[in-house]
């Protein structure tokens, strides 16, 4: 429903740059953790990680770039 709705506000190629970049800083972040997690040797990694914070940070962006 939140890709939905930011993409009928912004439309097509702004709700796509913004989706865009929602998960390339998705997986910075996983990358990230996993970098962490693999230097202080722990296993412990969640099973999912939410993505509905960095779907609104990438549309928030892209509205206002774009």
């Amino acid at each position: 429903m939140l890709v939905a709705a930011a993409s009928l506000t912004l439309g097509f190629w702004s709700g796509l740059a913004g989706l865009v970049l929602a998960l390339l800083l998705f997986l910075l972040f996983a990358a990230a953790d996993r970098l962490l997690r693999h230097i202080r040797k722990r296993k412990d990694a969640p099973q999912s990680y939410p993505l509905a914070p960095f779907l609104s940070i990438g549309f928030l962006a892209a509205y206002i770039i774009l």
